[in-house]
């Protein structure tokens, strides 16, 4: 089953293992297939931006984009990559405006 959960799509692509996967399903499908962190995180917001022929407007931060974010509850590349669907997203960020705020982070 698919998800649309961006981190559980990211945990996905480095482990080729679903997010809590048991047993047999725990072992990598085609893992000479998985992806780098930095690469399966590039592939989600820069390369989907290029394939949505909106690079110049979204997909990195930088001046002039839209300025479009998430903030993580930790940094994924310090813990293990089997935890990456565990982070939280804290905030998000649209053109500027808190648009989300986790409870454990409001002021």
């Amino acid at each position: 089953m698919s998800t649309a959960n961006p981190l559980e799509i990211i945990h996905t692509a480095v482990n080729r293992a679903s997010n809590g996967a048991e047993g047999a399903d725990r072992r990598p499908f085609i893992g000479e297939q998985a992806m780098s962190l930095g690469d399966a995180l590039r592939a989600h917001t820069a390369g989907v931006a290029y394939l949505n022929h909106d690079e110049n407007r979204s997909g990195s931060v930088a001046v002039g984009k839209d300025g479009d974010v998430v903030i993580l509850d930790r940094d994924v590349f310090e813990h293990p990559v089997g935890e990456i669907a565990d982070a939280s997203v804290t905030y998000t960020i649209m053109g500027g405006a808190v648009l989300y705020e986790s409870a454990d982070h409001r002021r």
